[in-house]
This record gives structure tokens, C-alpha cells and sequence, in this order.
């Protein structure tokens, strides 16, 4: 679910609904616009705008914790990769190998997700697991000869399984369409029956009315931008910064 275009498609709908409010205005009787019909139709309308208003609430803190949370989960990833590259070089020349594929992958990552002068690679799931498996089965492979070397294959598995949990974790986020399909086209629906209401009472001939009908179904349609790009961090405009991975990468082999 793209956020430009579902928040283009928003904006018509929202916007449409004010200009059938005011087409419908043309051909309803005048008793239909009588003080106690007024008084109803507003109390309705503000009924529903206070249950639009929670349930956009709720809908921008989702976001806004998925958002953190992803966010926290690329520094802990970047931490985790510089950690397990010192616990390597620190077991020996025989872990050169497996710091050699911790670094191949942190860098074709970064290409996928974050990159720099290009368009933006589909994230292929097999391929991302093959990867940083490899990376573990290379940690599993190693035969400590002390102490000091068995620790610290011990320490590289561990930190090893917690980047295969993380980098999974990020994959399913990734995939996952949320906000749902139908709960937009729900509150697109509440939004457009609100934006007829207030056609309806738009006086003939006011341009200026229309006008800020117009600029507050874009401000609703942006609110739903950003919840739908903020559920969706790792991809378009409001995409989280690579920058934690990056400076990770610079500290892999020395």
C-alpha cells in the first residue's frame, strides 16, 4: 500500500464529498436546511468527527511507536554487528573468514534498503536469511584450541542468533500492509460523509468556503500519509537513516 497514492485517492474522495455536498444543496427542499435540521445534522457530524479524531489518534501513535521501534531495532542491529566483529577478530586469524561474510552482507543491506544513487532494491527474503546464515554457520564452524577462544565463539553465537532474530523481525515488518485496507477505506468513508455534511451548508457562489474545504481534505489526506508511511519505515519518503548501519559498517575489519 503505497502512502502517495492511497493519500492522492483520500483527498479526492474527501474533497468529492464537499462538492456532492454542495451539488445536493442545489436540489434539496428548504426544509431540509430548517434550525432544528441544522441542529441534528450538526450534532451528528460532530458526533462522528469525535470518533474519526480517536481513531486517527490511535492510528498516528501505532505508527509512531512502529516508527521507534523499527528505528531502535537498526542501532541495536548496527551494535550488534560491530560486537560481533570484535568477538571475531578478537578469536583469531581463523575467524577472518566469517568477518569477511559479516561485512559482505552489512554492505549489500545497506545497498538494498538505503541506497545512494540508485533506486531502491526489493528486499528478496531467501536471499537476505542465506546471508547472515552463512555468517552463523561460518561462527559454528570455528574450532577453538583455549579457553579464551571457546568464550569468545560462545559470545559470537549468541550475538550471532540475536542479529538472525532482528533481521527477521525487520523483514516481517516490512511486509506486513498496515495499516489494514479496510480500516482506511472506513475512515475515508467517515471523512467523505463528514465533508458532504459540510458542503450541504456551503453558501452558493463562496470560493473562499470551497477553497478551505479544499486545504483541510488535504490536511486529513496527509494525516493519512504519514500514518501509512510511518507504518512502513523502511521504505519512502519518511524512511529511517541508514546512518547507524553505515557508521557500523566503517568499524567492520579493523
Amino acid at each position: 500500500m503505497k502512502a502517495p497514492t492511497v493519500s492522492v485517492v483520500v483527498l479526492c474522495f474527501v474533497f468529492g464529498g464537499a462538492l456532492v455536498g454542495m451539488f445536493l444543496r442545489r436540489y434539496l427542499p428548504r426544509d431540509h436546511f430548517s434550525a432544528e435540521s441544522y441542529r441534528v445534522i450538526v450534532s451528528s457530524t460532530g458526533l462522528v468527527i469525535t470518533i474519526v479524531g480517536i481513531v486517527v489518534g490511535m492510528l498516528v501513535n501505532a505508527a509512531k511507536n512502529t516508527f521507534d521501534t523499527t528505528q531502535n531495532q537498526i542501532s541495536q542491529f548496527s551494535s550488534s554487528v560491530v560486537m560481533l566483529d570484535s568477538l571475531l577478530a578478537a578469536y583469531g586469524p581463523a575467524a577472518q573468514g566469517a568477518r569477511s561474510q559479516l561485512r559482505t552482507a552489512v554492505q549489500t543491506g545497506l545497498e538494498r534498503i538505503w541506497p545512494q544513487g540508485q533506486s531502491r532494491v526489493q528486499v528478496d527474503v531467501n536471499e537476505s536469511s542465506n546471508e547472515l546464515d552463512g555468517v552463523y554457520r561460518s561462527v559454528l564452524a570455528l574450532a577453538p584450541t583455549n579457553d579464551e577462544q571457546a568464550m569468545n565463539k560462545a559470545q559470537a553465537i549468541r550475538v550471532a542468533t540475536d542479529l538472525s532474530q532482528l533481521r527477521w523481525l525487520l523483514l516481517v515488518k516490512a511486509g506486513i500492509d498496515s495499516p489494514p485496507v479496510p480500516l482506511i477505506v472506513i475512515l475515508t468513508s467517515w471523512l467523505t460523509a463528514i465533508f458532504i455534511t459540510f458542503g450541504l451548508f456551503v453558501p452558493p457562489a463562496n470560493s473562499t468556503v470551497v477553497v478551505v474545504l479544499f486545504f483541510c481534505a488535504a490536511a486529513v489526506s496527509a494525516a493519512i500519509f504519514i500514518i501509512i508511511q510511518m507504518n512502513n519505515p523502511l521504505e519512502g519518503i519518511l524512511t529511517i537513516s541508514g546512518a547507524p548501519l553505515r557508521a557500523a559498517l566503517k568499524q567492520l575489519g579493523k
